[in-house]
């Protein structure tokens, strides 16, 4: 019967090769492992002639493999667990003092440097430094207590070793790499020797420690380093459960219930807007009103949240809202019925929120071994953080949700827009999460990569591929080129009327100026670079907006823009009520501060704060303007009760 057994457990390994290796060596498996199984069952048969010389050939090698593994335990007794006793003298002291110490003050140091929360950094520095000393006293005390802490030093000593062999051979790698690329010939063979000599070295970390055992010594290198990554990888684990498990218990949000409840109200009674007199024309025809929100990062959404609350205090119908990168952030989340000031609550309550995410060891182990990229990193923390399992179909028309996005491999065509109902052949479109989308939409090159969204191989959707989306301000940094694409995709007008006036939040950053120094970072570089390109951009299309010619199927746009000269001189009769300060700080100041912060790190309390405010004052300072217009059609109220 094991016979007939074993012949299955080959064929179906076959069968699992045959996933990569094709169907002729699932074949050929196949046959080996059924000829196998007859031979052995021949074999086996008293009747067999060859029975007798096949169970003496197996006895022999039987007593040669327990000679064998007789001769492996001596070795491995010899060199892997040897019977001395260690010399762990207190002068040795310091030096664990001054590892624990040394290792505990730069890891506190890099995660305060990656904007990493207090309920990272904090359970990771306390459980390296009381786990090193723990195991400190543990190997200190296998000198009196039988012998019984042996197997604690020696156990970190080989993980010593083997970290130590695995990073130099990373490092051989990393040089590596770097000779394929390099355009110097001399460089190249310098750093080809730097290769091979590392590679050479990495050998000498397990060489050493088996000499040093051998020798009845203690290899000391080695052990230090298997004691600190030890106490750090668990100290790394207890951090990342840290964030995960604890920090949302305290993070004081209503329940999920509770905020579903009031996302749906809250989308009907924007619903109810646009069915006001005030915001209908003579033969109640509904004005239709579109919002872009621009990127810029946390910076934007705040800013784009303070423009929503204000326009949501007049009650004005948003019928669409087009956001691009951090504008996609506060533009989901909006879309999906949630309040401009609860997403200002939720971002003071986990910032900072993605550094976290990141530092996670499952997501590093993952981007070390290529099952994991910084774009599914990205779109996992909008999850936890902002939107759940929402999808695009839990999106509504109060407000169309239009995200913009762009497209790597497409570059003649490379806008995108996400929006409820964009491919009638592909409706399992509709499926895709917010979380996704948002994270294509804000993935700024260099800092993320490429987003992977499922897309219909073709106009009839009877395929599947994947589309490579990085940050929509790449192709256009205001959103009103995906307001464009879908009012052309969408030519049905009682589904998708045109807009009668649109209103273009514009939350780019001022242009850092200054000296740079001798030798730039790669990061300098990168985010000088795109800012000065998206500041260009921005000007250009902002001046050929504001113009008197023809805007296509849009109308003339409404800026609410902090720099804009109107704007900016209303703010000097505008207070920030400082809680920090005794006196109020006059609106312009804020404004210079708010335009200035990084669009790529996260805000403090603080800054959320401001950068609401900012917002929330433009708003209303536009609304005059916007009221104006709206009174063209209508004298009844905005508002009604």
């Amino acid at each position: 019967m094991y016979q007939v057994l074993l012949g299955v457990l080959i064929i179906f390994t076959a069968a699992l090769v045959a996933q990569t290796s094709g169907l002729y060596r699932t074949i050929l498996l196949a046959a080996i492992g059924l000829t196998a199984g007859v031979v052995y069952q021949a074999l086996m048969r008293s009747d067999s002639t060859t029975t007798g010389p096949f169970r003496r050939l197996a006895i022999r090698c039987a007593i040669a493999a327990r000679r064998l593994l007789r001769k492996a335990r001596s070795l491995i007794g010899e060199y892997l667990f040897p019977k001395f006793t260690p010399h762990f003298n207190q002068p040795r002291e310091w030096q664990f003092r001054a590892v624990r110490l040394l290792f505990g003050a730069i890891g506190m140091i890099a995660l305060l440097q990656f904007g990493a929360s207090a309920w990272f950094w904090v359970p990771w520095v306390w459980a390296f430094l009381a786990l090193h000393a723990k195991f400190q006293r543990l190997i200190q005390d296998s000198t009196e207590d039988g012998y019984r802490g042996m197997p604690h030093w020696l156990l970190a000593t080989w993980i010593g070793a083997i970290c130590t062999l695995l990073f130099l051979l990373f490092l051989a790698n990393a040089f590596d790499q770097r000779v394929e690329v390099e355009p110097d010939s001399r460089l190249r063979s310098f750093e080809n020797i730097a290769v091979f000599t590392i590679a050479a070295l990495s050998s000498l970390a397990v060489s050493t420690t088996f000499w040093s055992l051998r020798d009845r010594s203690i290899p000391w290198v080695t052990l230090f380093v298997g004691l600190t990554v030890v106490a750090f990888g668990i100290a790394w684990t207890l951090a990342c459960l840290s964030v995960t498990y604890v920090k949302p218990i305290f993070n004081g949000m209503p329940s999920d219930a509770n905020l579903e409840a009031a996302r749906k109200a809250e989308l009907m009674k924007r619903a109810e807007w646009s069915k006001q007199p005030g915001w209908q024309t003579g033969d109640h025809r509904p004005l239709t009103i579109a919002v872009a929100l621009s990127g810029g990062g946390y910076r934007a959404a705040m800013i784009h949240a303070g423009v929503l609350a204000a326009l949501d205090e007049k009650c004005v119908p948003i019928r669409y809202l087009a956001t691009v990168s951090g504008g996609s952030i506060i533009g989901a989340y909006y879309g999906l019925g949630y309040t401009p000031r609860l997403f200002k609550e939720r971002l003071q309550r986990q910032q900072p929120g993605l550094p976290d995410e990141v530092l996670s060891n499952w997501r590093q182990i993952g981007n070390w071994s290529g099952q994991s990229i910084s774009g599914e990193t990205y779109a996992s923390f909008f999850s936890r953080a902002f939107f759940g399992n929402k999808v695009l179909a839990d999106t509504t028309t109060s407000p169309q949700l239009l995200v913009n996005a762009s497209d790597l491999e497409r570059p003649s065509n490379a806008r995108e827009v996400f929006f409820k109902g964009r491919s009638a052949a592909f409706p399992q479109l509709d499926n895709t999460r917010i979380a996704d989308i948002v994270a294509a939409s804000g993935a700024f090159p260099g800092v993320f990569q490429p987003k992977n969204i499922a897309w219909p191989a073709d106009d009839s959707g009877s395929g599947v591929t994947d589309r490579r989306l990085v940050d929509g301000g790449v192709v256009e940094n205001l959103g009103y080129t995906g307001l464009e694409k879908f009012l052309n995709i969408t030519e049905r007008s009682d589904l998708a009327p045109k807009p009668d006036y649109l209103i273009i939040s514009d939350a780019s950053a001022e242009v850092v100026s200054g000296a740079l120094p001798n030798t730039v970072s790669v990061w300098e570089l990168l985010t000088r670079s795109q800012d000065i390109a998206y500041a260009f951009q921005d000007r250009l299309i902002h001046s050929l907006l504001s113009g008197e010619g023809p805007h296509g199927p849009l109308p003339k746009p409404l800026f609410v823009r902090a720099q804009e000269p109107d704007l900016s001189e209303a703010l000097q009769t505008e207070w920030f009520p400082s809680t920090t300060v005794a006196e109020k700080i006059v609106g312009t100041k804020i404004a210079e501060e708010v335009t200035h912060y990084s669009t790529l790190l996260e805000l403090s309390h603080d800054q959320v704060e401001k950068a609401f405010w900012l917002g929330h004052a433009i708003g209303a300072i536009r609304w005059h303007q916007i009221d104006q217009w709206r009174k063209s059609f209508t004298r009844s109220p905005a508002c009604q009760d």
